[in-house]
């Protein structure tokens, strides 16, 4: 039997329309905000590991 090796997911957020979270970045999970999509994770309580301005 093969163990099973996690890996995490990439959530981007960006500028435009923003209907909440389906679901929360895990630990592991890599956060990405790109210019006005900080403004989202910050109403959610999320510190992106990235911030990318334009």
């Amino acid at each position: 039997m093969r163990d099973v090796i996690r890996v995490g997911r990439c959530f981007i957020f960006a500028a435009g329309d923003f209907y909440g979270l389906r679901e929360r970045p895990a630990p592991g999970d890599f956060v990405i905000a790109a210019d006005a999509g900080y403004r989202h994770c910050r109403a959610v309580g999320i510190t992106p590991h990235l911030l990318l301005e334009i």
